[in-house]
């Protein structure tokens, strides 16, 4: 059986919200490649850019990217490579849709069984984005966390279509205010989320996340090819073998605000043995 460690010192995770209609109640429809259900009948690759920005306590700023691949095939299976710090890449690939993901460490020719959701957050595009500090540990930001019971009176503004990357999406900005002493803030405070939809391919195609509490995080595809991926990107070889330690963590989840404001520390660094 395999085993994760989800660390979250956040204040709880919250429930996704609409890309449309929002506070509606409706799951959203749209963002990475892991949101939601399989989606059939639309392969791609694209290559993907998640940057976060932010300050630190101290004053420095902090500013870090991570550039990734992603495919998804006909049928739904996805997979997805990583670069962290240059290395890689971290592949993940989903060899049944909507099923478990699975970690390829090609070196110890090893497989471990990660749930989709939790791939999910590092993946970007939906409502969690992850940036790696190491192979295991993500900083992790969540779009309108520990603020849900004020989206009833955020404003929503269409922004119309737009071609982008070859692409056609459909544009929307949702702001949300944050009256004063709400977060202990002396301020009023505007969170600022726009998003760029493909209806076609069910993928968020260029995101803008601006929240005064951390910082910004942008997000968006290039180089999209429409067309079935090789079959083979999306299975474990069969000499893989599940060899990892029952009892060892491997996957750290640390908030972004936490960090800037010097609560939560990066652990060290410990490559995991993947399942």
């Amino acid at each position: 059986m395999s085993h994760f460690r989800l660390v979250i010192v956040t204040l709880g995770v919250v429930a996704v919200f609409p890309i449309s209609g929002l506070g509606q109640g409706r799951a959203e429809v749209a963002g990475g490649p892991l949101t939601g259900p399989p989606v059939v009948g639309a392969p791609f690759s694209a290559s993907a850019m998640t940057t976060i920005t932010g300050v630190r306590a101290d004053g420095t700023r902090f500013e870090r990217s991570m550039p990734a691949v992603y495919y998804r095939d006909a049928a739904g299976r996805v997979r997805v490579e990583l670069t962290i710090d240059g290395q890689g890449p971290r592949i993940s690939v989903q060899p049944e849709p909507g099923q478990s993901m699975y970690w390829l460490d090609a070196s110890k020719r090893s497989a471990r069984r990660i749930p989709t959701e939790i791939e999910g957050w590092v993946v970007g595009g939906g409502k969690h984005f992850g940036l790696p500090v190491a192979v295991n540990k993500f900083l992790h930001v969540a779009r309108f966390r520990g603020i849900e019971d004020l989206l009833s009176d955020a404003t929503e503004e269409s922004l119309g279509s737009r071609q982008i990357a070859g692409i056609e999406t459909i544009g929307r900005r949702i702001v949300l205010a944050v009256p004063v002493g709400y977060l202990g803030n002396g301020r009023p405070l505007d969170i600022v989320d726009e998003r760029w939809e493909s209806t076609e391919l069910h993928l968020v195609i260029e995101s803008r996340y601006s929240d005064p509490r951390f910082g910004l995080v942008e997000y968006g595809l290039t180089h999209i090819r429409r067309g079935e991926p090789p079959s083979d990107l999306f299975v474990v070889p069969d000499d893989y073998n599940n060899n990892a330690p029952a009892d060892e963590p491997w996957l750290d989840f640390i908030p972004f605000d936490g960090f800037l404001s010097g609560r939560a520390v990066i652990p060290p660094s410990t490559k995991p043995s993947h399942k």
